[in-house]
């Protein structure tokens, strides 16, 4: 449980943004770091250039997510 407790502090207690939240107010959301939870598909990896591209969609809406991390699976 301390365990636990100290990672979400480490973290920080950012609840998930809604992605239709993120599509509405962009300005708003626009250079900072987000939290968002849904479903992964269309995920692409391009190893020469160590770079991905996939979808998140959740109930209000889809946005496309470029990283330099691998896709989650």
């Amino acid at each position: 449980m301390i365990t636990c407790l100290s990672l979400l502090l480490v973290m920080g207690c950012t609840s998930p943004v809604k992605i239709g939240d993120i599509l509405e107010k962009t300005a708003e959301y626009e250079g900072k770091n987000l939290t968002v939870k849904g479903t992964v598909s269309n995920a692409t990896w391009m190893s020469l250039v160590e770079q991905g591209i996939y979808m998140v969609n959740d109930s209000t809406g889809s946005i496309w997510v470029f990283s330099k991390q691998e896709p989650p699976t």
